[in-house]
C-alpha cells in the first residue's frame, strides 16, 4: 500500500519484503510513533519516499488510516471493443474517471456514476475490483486522505465520449494498451502504477 503526499509517498509493507529503492526505512511499533513520523514527513519535504515495515501489515494499515479523516471515492479503468483504454485530460494531467462517493453509495455505484458523468458513457459493465489508490490533500485547512477504489470496466464497440468540462476535463480519448505506459508519464504519481499495470 502506497500513500501519496503530492510527489512523495509512504509505502506500508511486511517485514520480509525487500525495500530496494528506498533511502528511508522505518519500523512500526505503535500509533503514537507512527504519527510522529508522519507529522515529520508532512512538515519536511526533504524526507524522501519512505517504506514503513511491520510484522502485521493489516494493523499498520489500520493505524495509518486512523491518522486522517478518510474520503471515499471510486473510479474505472475502462476498455472498449478494440481493447483500447479510456483516458481523460484534466488540469494538464492524463487521468481516469473517478470521484467522491455520495451518501448511501457503495464503491461500484460511485464508480459507475462518476464514469457516466465525466465521460458520457452508458452501458458500462463492471468486470472486477482491481485495487485502491491513496493520496492526501488539504481540505478546509486540514490534511485528508482519499481512498479511491478502482474497477476494471468494459464497454462494447467504441462509444462517443463527452468530457465533463465543468470538472476541468478538456478531453476524453481511447488509448491503445501499450501506449498506456507513455500516458503513465503524464499522470499523477499516485496513478502511475495503475496506468503501467494496464500496459503490461
Amino acid at each position: 500500500m502506497k500513500i501519496f503526499f503530492n510527489d512523495r509517498h509512504i509505502k506500508l509493507d511486511a517485514m520480509s519484503f525487500a525495500t530496494v529503492g528506498y533511502q528511508s526505512v522505518e519500523f512500526f511499533t505503535d500509533v503514537d510513533q507512527l504519527k510522529l513520523f508522519v507529522d515529520r514527513f508532512v512538515a519536511d519535504e526533504n524526507v524522501p519516499d519512505t517504506c514503513i515495515l511491520a510484522d502485521n501489515v493489516s494493523e499498520l494499515k489500520k493505524a495509518f488510516l486512523s491518522l486522517f479523516p478518510l474520503i471515499h471515492a471510486a473510479g474505472g479503468v475502462i476498455h472498449d471493443g478494440d481493447d483500447e483504454y479510456l483516458v481523460i485530460d484534466r488540469k494538464g494531467y492524463a487521468d481516469l474517471p473517478k470521484g467522491k462517493a455520495e451518501a448511501g453509495e457503495g464503491p461500484v455505484e460511485t464508480a459507475m456514476r462518476e464514469v457516466m458523468e465525466e465521460t458520457g458513457l452508458k452501458g458500462v459493465n463492471v468486470i472486477d475490483r482491481i485495487g485502491e489508490t491513496y493520496h492526501t490533500y488539504l481540505l478546509e485547512g486540514k490534511i485528508v486522505l482519499k481512498e479511491t477504489v478502482w474497477f476494471s470496466m468494459s464497454v462494447p464497440g467504441r462509444p462517443k465520449l463527452t468530457p465533463e468540462t465543468a470538472e476541468g476535463i478538456t478531453n476524453a480519448r481511447w488509448v491503445g494498451r501499450k501506449l498506456m505506459g507513455d500516458e503513465a508519464k503524464k499522470t499523477y504519481k499516485s496513478l502511475r502504477d495503475l496506468f503501467i499495470s494496464v500496459s503490461l
